[in-house]
């Protein structure tokens, strides 16, 4: 290496920098003329240059660039509609990609200007893993390629941006792709090929990314991109400049028409800047540990191979150092507002520059790790200066607001467009009014009242689909006195959001309820870019002893359908016109048209026992760990009647009556705790017998006799006690602690103990027979449509 020329590299990267307007301005003015000239019939000066190169330069690498070039002005058109298209991809058509098992060596595209193939590709990878019915927004070359940066040995990497099918993005399906059993997937796959790990890797959510490698591809959904783009990486900024070697749409061209005004923030100089800082601490640890290497002596063997890692040392410093100082130039573009320059004619200074640091020509790693702390110091100060005199704090966050809520409308715009185009190509498409199915029966509006009163309290949008009374006024068991309060019942409901927000980077609440609590998504973002806030202690509080009135928005409603909360899936059993018509509370129901259909194909769909997805062993469980948890409760009443019997109860705080001492067994408890939670508990275990009486055991209960191919009142959990049935009475008996007696409530503890133990060896027999996973699958399916249509009506 002649070092008398290493100042010439020096001199070139103050070059770059200084005059970094003029030559962006140069390389824009000439750039627009390149590409404008098939249209204009013009040729350039820009363009001469690059035929006089395919003239002159004859190594392969240069070659290719200029072909390359030569052919995107031919061919290019970066603006044009893709869409996914199924029948694209057929037997006849020349694979890009290999089959599983097999890589992918050289280039995929040899011709990156061609557009057919870039949206070949595109197809392939969607179809690859099983992503069918997304549209393409926006797909490129990227990488050193992308850049006029490639070497010999250069790969090819490819970047996207998609929309999810739009029945997919409001499908109940996609929110539990999780949990859909790998065998259920195989079974309705028709690519036999797949394999078992990758099937469950590539289904779990097809909605944020798919991630390929050799050659390396990465799509992203609309929405998952949009949350990258916000924090300003790189990889995400730079698509939005890319003009050569790309395919979009109309919505790609809106995302990027104020691209610098939108997205060039703090948050962007920051991100771009800390990539910066990893790759010069990299550098600076490798320069550090090989000097350290240098002054250790070594045998010849070692000497040797430390020959051989201090040259991929040297490869690695150079090849950050070129990644570096490119980073670093597009910071700078940012910070001047110019358009960051992706592609790198031939003669320009910066390729110049960044093509001899990367082959390690006219410069040794000393000289170009000095030659990056110099700029990196630079910018670092620089970025600080920034934020110190040219913006503030708050200024920093309304930059970040606009363009969130930019990226915001941008994505709703799109899913309605969708929305839209998919019900106007749907003959069978009804859209739901949400009316009060319940008026013919005499029902009138002060419940639904009751409901929008508590939304517009706690600031929540949204369409009811369900309200009605919960808990001892739903099962009949409540108090005869102002049983007709609304005050006094307690009520739960289920409301669907306004599609909108569905869709948006804003998810709405998942659930809501009269003390004033609201239970945010994981995704919570507020409109000002404020976190959710603190989530108290019971965030994530069971709902089973709740007083009051609980709303769920559907998602979350729908959700605890599937892990069968009861007091959920009550609100569809009660519905049904059997059960409501005779409840004494009929009028108090607000159940929408909506519901009501919605119910009926769950409830009367007989032929393929639809309902059993419903009652099965995972309810049961629900019923049996809850009685279970208040029968633990009542197993302290021991120790207070071991007290009381050795009179040394007086410090308890169980009260208990001793005008009887002549006899212990009939002294009466005063405390109504144990008498309360007996009453409950009962109600647990009347629920789960009317499931299990339907099921006929054998005696060793290790099989089980399935009963007829039909539904069957009585397999619907009771839900409502009838007033001349002998489980009311019971039950109100130990609600009103009229058996109150030390030997009756032992004896009731005993029992309910053992009734415990009976349904817990049916329920481990029923799960053996019960693949819950499937039901749970089968469950999905069976709301999803429902969900899909719902929110297609908002």
């Amino acid at each position: 290496m002649n070092n008398q020329s290493i100042p010439t590299i020096s001199k070139v990267l103050e070059t770059v920098f200084n005059g970094l307007n003029q030559s962006n301005d140069f390389v824009n003015n000439n750039k627009n003329a390149s590409t404008d000239n098939n249209n204009n019939n013009n040729s350039n000066n820009n363009n001469n240059n690059n035929n006089n190169n395919n003239n002159i330069n004859n190594n392969n690498n240069n070659n290719n660039n200029n072909n390359n070039n030569n052919n995107n002005n031919n061919n290019n058109n970066s603006n044009s509609n893709n869409n996914y298209n199924d029948n694209f991809i057929n037997d006849n058509i020349n694979y890009l990609l290999k089959p599983i098992n097999e890589i992918n060596e050289g280039k995929v595209l040899d011709d990156p200007s061609n557009e057919k193939g870039l949206n070949q590709l595109f197809q392939e990878i969607n179809k690859y893993y099983n992503n069918f019915g997304s549209k393409l927004i926006f797909f490129s070359l990227i990488g050193s390629e992308s850049f006029n940066l490639n070497i010999k040995s250069s790969d090819q990497d490819f970047f996207g941006v998609y929309e999810c099918d739009i029945d997919q993005i409001l499908s109940f399906e996609s929110y539990y792709y999780n949990r859909i059993p790998i065998q259920v997937f195989q079974s309705n796959n028709s690519n036999s090929t797949l394999q078992i790990d990758r099937d469950r890797d590539n289904i779990i959510n097809p909605n944020d990314t798919i991630v390929h490698l050799k050659p390396d591809i990465t799509i992203h959904e609309i929405r998952h991109f949009s949350k990258l783009l916000l924090l300003g990486n790189p990889k995400l900024i730079e698509p939005l400049f890319i003009e050569k070697y790309c395919s979009s749409n109309q919505s790609w061209n809106d995302l990027i028409e104020n691209r610098k005004n939108n997205f060039y923030t703090i948050t962007c100089l920051n991100h771009y800047f800390s990539t910066v800082k990893v790759l010069y601490y990299d550098i600076k640890s490798i320069l550090e540990k090989e000097q350290k290497q240098q002054q250790q002596q070594q045998q010849q063997q070692q000497q040797q191979q430390q020959v051989e890692k201090s040259l991929n040392d040297r490869k690695s410093i150079f090849k950050k150092s070129y990644h570096a100082i490119r980073l670093l130039i597009e910071m700078n573009d940012i910070i001047n507002y110019n358009d960051i320059r992706i592609w790198l004619p031939n003669q320009s200074e910066e390729r110049k520059l960044l093509m001899k640091i990367r082959e390690g020509e006219e410069i040794d790693v000393q000289s170009c790790f000095q030659m990056v702390q110099s700029k990196y110091l630079e910018f670092e100060l620089k970025l600080n200066e920034l934020k110190q005199n040219s913006t503030n704090d708050s200024l920093i966050q309304l930059e970040s607001i606009k363009a969130l809520h930019f990226l915001n409308n941008w994505i709703i715009n799109i899913r309605r467009n969708s929305i839209e185009n998919s019900i106007k190509n749907s003959n069978s498409f009804k859209k739901y009014k949400f009316k009060n199915d319940n008026e013919n029966n005499g029902s009138n509006n002060n419940s639904s009242r009751i409901a929008m009163d508590l939304m517009k309290k706690n600031n929540i949008k949204g369409t009811l689909i369900y309200f009605g009374p919960s808990g001892s006024h739903l099962h009949g068991l409540h108090d005869n006195d102002g049983c007709d309060d609304d005050d006094k019942i307690d009520w739960i409901g289920i409301y669907a959001a306004p599609t909108d927000d569905i869709v948006s980077l804003f998810p709405p609440p998942l659930k809501h309820d009269s003390s004033g609590f609201v239970m945010y998504s994981n995704e919570h973002i507020g409109v000002n870019l404020s976190p959710a806030p603190d989530r108290p202690n019971n965030q994530n509080k069971k709902d089973s002893l709740s007083k009051g009135i609980i709303l769920y928005e559907l998602k979350y409603a729908f959700q605890l359908i599937v892990n069968c909360s009861y007091r959920v899936l009550e609100c569809v059993f009660i519905s049904s016109n059997q059960m409501l018509e005779n409840h004494p509370f009929k009028n108090k129901f607000y159940i929408t048209d909506a519901w009501r259909e919605f119910v009926n194909t769950v409830l009367i769909n007989n032929n393929t026992l639809l309902f059993s997805k419903l009652s099965n062993s995972n309810l049961i469980q629900q019923y049996w760990g809850l009685a279970k948890a208040l029968s633990m409760k009542n197993s302290t009443f021991k120790k207070v009647k071991s007290n009381f019997l050795r009179k040394k109860d007086t410090n308890t705080t169980i009260n208990i009556n001793e005008k009887d001492d002549d006899d212990d067994d009939d002294a009466l408890v005063t405390d109504d705790s144990f008498s309360k939670n007996l009453f409950f508990l009962n109600y647990l275990i009347i629920q789960c017998n009317s499931i299990l009486n339907n099921i006929v055991f054998k005696e060793n209960n290790t099989t089980i006799i399935s009963p007829k191919n039909e539904i069957k009142e009585r397999e619907i959990p009771q839900i409502f006690i009838d007033k001349q049935s002998k489980d009311y009475l019971f039950l109100m008996s130990l609600k009103h602690n009229k058996l109150n007696k030390v030997s009756e409530i032992q004896s009731l503890i005993d029992q309910s103990d053992s009734i415990l133990d009976e349904i817990r060896i049916k329920l481990d027999t029923l799960k053996k027979i019960q693949r819950i996973d499937l039901v749970e699958f089968e469950t999905i399916k069976l709301l999803s449509s429902f969900y899909n249509q719902v929110r297609k009506s908002l």
